[in-house]
């Protein structure tokens, strides 16, 4: 986390530390996400003179999924519309919204998303080739602040957020990297297909029960052994390195053996 606590809202240092892939289309083994921008969505009960030309998917990530990285029937958004050039000020002042600068790279022009309108729509309607930003670890967070803020008028402070957030991070990155191992040579055809199967796949591994071995105190007794999953683990950030070791691996085996 580079962002920092403030008496209220905080603000990026940069307008490109807000975006993942600031000015590029954020690649296809990136698993949906809060925070992503999407084109082309056409917004329930809204007349065609209203609809915006971005959404964005305002739904925390552990809402959005079911069971086994099946995504929900609906997710939920907020419309995303120009605006003036947005400067420092605006991460203060917009208290009902998320400023996107620079959404599509550097002069690309300034964008809002209004936080007080949130709707629903088909998870199956979000196709990952009309998505066109993705947030940073750094702009989830600054998000999640404002929904905050939009709802409360609590400014909440982002290492607490970092706090909650952290194996969510550990988990979104584990999936694409396994994804961009399972893709790899993929005919353009399978893409789609393959990322949801693949997916599902690292759900079902990242559930899977696990034995942990903890060191006793006393030299001459045995180690500890303690049931577990994997996705549990994600909670303890000592674990991550192994843990990503073991993803690697186990990717590896599926689709390059």
């Amino acid at each position: 986390m580079t962002v920092r606590d403030q008496q209220d809202l905080s603000k990026p240092a940069s307008s490109e530390s807000v975006y993942r892939d600031w000015g590029r289309l954020p690649p296809i083994s990136r698993p949906l996400m809060q925070g992503d921008v999407f084109t082309g969505i056409a917004l329930p009960d809204y007349d065609d003179d209203e609809q915006p030309p971005y959404i964005q998917i305002v739904m925390h990530p552990c809402n959005m999924d079911i069971a086994g990285g099946r995504l929900r029937k609906r997710i939920v958004v907020s419309p995303v519309n120009s605006t003036t050039r947005l400067g420092d000020s605006a991460w203060l002042s917009r208290k009902k919204a998320m400023p996107l600068p620079s959404l599509l790279g550097a002069g690309k022009g300034d964008f809002l998303t209004d936080l007080t309108e949130r709707i629903s729509v088909r998870s199956s309607s979000l196709d990952l080739s009309h998505r066109v930003a993705a947030l940073s670890d750094d702009g989830i967070l600054l998000l999640q602040q404002r929904l905050i803020m939009c709802d409360t008028r609590l400014a909440a402070k982002l290492s607490a957020l970092h706090e909650e957030n952290r194996s969510v991070f550990a988990e979104t990155e584990l999936q694409e990297e396994w994804l961009d191992i399972a893709l790899d040579g993929v005919p353009e055809g399978l893409l789609n297909s393959t990322r949801i199967s693949a997916g599902e796949e690292f759900q079902d591994w990242l559930d899977q029960e696990i034995v942990l071995e903890t060191p006793s105190e006393a030299d001459a007794e045995p180690a500890e052994a303690t049931k577990t999953t994997r996705r549990a683990t994600l909670k303890t950030v000592s674990s991550h390195s192994s843990l990503r070791r073991d993803m690697y691996r186990e990717a590896r085996f599926r689709y390059k053996s």
